[in-house]
């Protein structure tokens, strides 16, 4: 399968590093002195003291309640609040159970299949979940215009990314069904998938440019996130 070739490794491989780097180099900045402290300082701060940091009972107890649980944003506001569950779940679950479980399979760590009810029920709820989240960010941006967003062309320009992703994501889906043959008592639990299946039945032939769009997307996104304005998922809590 086209999907286990090197390249698409080599892909995820370099995504992962890119995104571990950034996100060593914003712990090392603001954790070891910031700007006043050299880069070589903080590096080996950080190989020191981050793993501590990190392991520390306050700074778990921050990741569950302040970005798993988003308390800090239901305090200012209900839609807001919502919004940023929907974009953060949407993704750690696209990621974790989406794209690690598909690992797991082809390295035969797990035994799974993209149609078990559990399985694909929980991806196309993440991707929905995602789906909703930019919706409500680009309704709040473009149509309240609220004035604390501003009109920064980055953020636009993420939340466009982010609704490319789940939109190819879900014509993939479509694309491997009609490809596989899935039956259609199988399919129905990839009920986005499924319907775009039946809309559109030459999604078949372009699968595998759609599985490679969908991943060049995904994983560009994932090693940009610590160098852009995203990681205040993060940095935030």
């Amino acid at each position: 399968m086209f999907q286990t070739t090197a390249y698409y490794y080599v892909l995820s491989t370099a995504a992962v590093l890119i995104f571990l780097i950034g996100v060593m180099g914003n712990l090392a900045f603001w954790l070891g002195g910031g700007p006043a402290v050299s880069r070589r300082a903080r590096l080996s701060w950080f190989l020191r003291k981050a793993p501590v940091f990190i392991l520390n009972r306050r700074t778990l107890w921050a990741f569950l309640s302040q970005v798993l649980l988003q308390t800090q944003v239901w305090r200012r506001g209900r839609l807001r609040w919502l919004m940023s569950v929907c974009l953060t779940w949407g993704t750690l679950e696209l990621f974790f159970v989406g794209s690690l479980g598909d690992m797991f399979r082809d390295y035969g760590l797990a035994s799974l299949s993209k149609d078990e009810p559990w399985f694909a029920l929980t991806n196309e709820v993440g991707g929905l979940m995602l789906g909703t989240g930019v919706a409500i960010a680009l309704y709040r941006r473009w149509v309240l215009r609220l004035p604390q967003l501003g009109s920064n062309w980055e953020d636009s320009l993420v939340l466009i990314w982010l609704a490319l992703i789940a939109a190819t994501g879900y014509l993939t889906e479509a694309g491997r069904l009609l490809s596989e043959g899935v039956p259609q008592g199988q399919a129905a639990y990839s009920f986005v998938g499924q319907a775009l299946s039946r809309l559109g039945p030459g999604w078949g032939g372009i699968y595998p440019y759609l599985w490679w769009l969908h991943a060049g997307l995904s994983f560009s996104l994932i090693a940009y996130i610590p160098y852009s304005k995203l990681f205040h998922i993060i940095a935030g809590p």
